[in-house]
């Protein structure tokens, strides 16, 4: 439909792409899913000028920046890199991993990650391939992600003020993707949180771009990736834009503000 754009590759092994019964199946090297509202029908960028005239617009189409984003997973089998998995990008552009200079292929990308090791990651990427990691917690200790067993991640990204983002990280281990108890808060708990203050997360990156600022506006796309897997299921992908400021956004039963 019209605002997706699914990645098969651009020179890597081929990708393969089911979508069955509301269930979506990814498998290859590099399978992405972008939700892209800055490539034409034609497949091709917005000219520069015309993208820095939509990114300056008061309500620019489809333009996703304070998110709540949330999907449910399963892993077939053990395969799959390990920093991979359930991974989650925000506030990136079309082809935001590429090394062009263009602002519209920038990386400026906020990641939430389940990882197939069994940790939690968040990961900040100014400069594509380069950026840096801050470990949230061993999501399953001592344990990899566990297979055939639906797994659900709510990634909640915000600004706080003109210089600050705030970044939540949220596991639903119970519903195994019912829709009857999908909703209750119950089911949730908070993996973590990290405030980019635009000092105390600097990313690596690459020809003296500075990685210190904090991404406030980003390029508005948001995309699922995994790498290196023969097949990974995903359902009730879904993206709210919210409103800000807030003292809460998505409080689940053990923890409070």
């Amino acid at each position: 439909s019209s605002g997706i754009n699914a990645e098969y590759g651009r020179g890597w092994r081929a990708q393969d792409l089911l979508l069955k019964d509301g269930v979506l199946t990814l498998s290859g090297y590099q399978p992405r899913i972008y939700l892209n509202p800055w490539v034409k029908p034609d497949g091709k960028h917005y000219p520069v000028k015309e993208e820095k005239q939509r990114l300056a617009a008061e309500n620019p189409h489809m333009f996703f920046k304070n998110t709540e984003i949330t999907v449910y997973y399963k892993r077939t089998g053990s395969d799959g890199a390990a920093y991979a998995g359930l991974v989650i990008g925000c506030r990136s552009s079309p082809h935001g991993h590429s090394n062009s200079a263009y602002p519209h292929e920038m990386a400026h990308t906020y990641y939430a990650k389940f990882r197939h090791d069994g940790g939690a990651d968040f990961f900040k990427e100014v400069t594509h391939p380069m950026g840096t990691g801050k470990r949230v917690q061993k999501l399953f200790p001592r344990n990899p992600l566990p297979q055939d067993q639906w797994i659900g991640m709510k990634f909640v990204v915000y600004n706080l003020d003109n210089e600050r983002v705030k970044l939540e990280l949220y596991t639903d281990l119970k519903s195994g993707a019912d829709p009857d108890k999908m909703s209750e808060e119950t089911n949730w708990e908070k993996v973590g949180e990290v405030i980019d203050d635009g000092e105390s997360y600097p990313a690596r990156t690459k020809d003296g771009v500075d990685g210190s600022k904090a991404i406030l506006e980003g390029g508005g796309v948001v995309f699922l990736r995994n790498t290196d897997i023969v097949k990974a299921e995903y359902k009730y992908f879904q993206v709210r834009e919210i409103m800000v400021p807030a003292k809460k956004i998505f409080t689940p039963a053990n923890y409070s503000n």
